[in-house]
């Protein structure tokens, strides 16, 4: 019996000289054939094995080519992407990551979703989107916090705040000429309103008939914007009666002077 040589490119062979069971360097093996190719026949992909043989396989689409099983994948077909944390292969990325260049990269924190490294979709929790950015804060006097975006107050205010969505009521400063009236900034108040400037604020407000009256003779307001309150003459009376009313031990006449006194300054 005489031992002929494998044919080349088989590095070694069995029965038959083409019949190959591994490939010289740099060829791959086709395990279905039997045979050594460089490069793999056509709709074939490249594959490499536990002991890092390179073969010739079919891997499962959309995978290009996969290591040791048809369903490892190491790159995909196009329009898909690789997935190298997974080794596999998808039309889009998963949240966290962006498509570039055959894969899925990771986005930089804190980024949640992107479309480049730089470049946000959404932000993680704690920081506000912003024009493609995720901030620790919006920017001061100029946005508002919306769904976990920085979006713009409204007309005229200065400062704003809503933690889920958007609410026009919520801004409790307005720049001049605007007028603060119930956490809104009007231009002009209300046709049942007043404007008022209130001098050591340097600020505008929205006041009742009632409330003008009182700031024009110096009584003291509340300007809280959320509940815009002066300070009534019913108070003042309220306190009279009690007096008035300990006094009726004293005098009948100084009583009832009180009582009337009291009902005048309710009315």
């Amino acid at each position: 019996m005489i031992c002929l040589a494998c044919l080349s490119p088989c590095l070694t062979c069995n029965t038959l000289r083409e019949n190959c069971t591994s490939c010289i360097s740099s060829f791959y093996y086709y395990p279905e054939l039997n045979r050594c190719f460089l490069p793999c026949p056509a709709n074939i992909s490249i594959g490499t094995s536990v002991n890092s043989t390179l073969l010739c396989i079919s891997c499962a689409s959309p995978c290009r080519t996969c290591f040791n099983n048809t369903s490892t994948c190491l790159s995909c077909v196009q329009n898909y992407y690789l997935d190298t944390s997974t080794s596999t292969c998808g039309i889009s990325c998963i949240d966290g990551k962006y498509a570039a260049n055959g894969l899925c990269n990771l986005c930089v924190t804190p980024c949640l979703t992107c479309t480049s490294s730089v470049l946000c979709r959404s932000c993680v929790t704690g920081t506000y989107y912003l024009d493609t950015s995720c901030l620790t804060v919006c920017p001061v006097n100029m946005n508002i916090i919306v769904g976990g975006a920085c979006t713009s107050c409204e007309p005229g205010c200065t400062n704003c705040s809503s933690a889920n969505s958007y609410d026009s009521s919520s801004c409790y400063n307005c720049v001049n000429p605007y007028a603060l009236y119930n956490s809104h900034c009007y231009s002009s108040c209300p046709s049942t309103l007043i404007m008022y400037m209130n001098a050591s604020e340097n600020k505008y407000y929205c006041l009742t008939s009632q409330q003008y009256a009182d700031a024009q003779l110096g009584v003291t307001l509340s300007l809280d914007p959320s509940n815009i309150l002066p300070m009534p003459f019913s108070v003042f009376a309220a306190f009279l009666f009690i007096a008035t009313f300990m006094s009726r031990l004293q005098s009948r006449g100084t009583y009832v002077i009180g009582v009337l006194y009291c009902w005048l300054g309710i009315l």
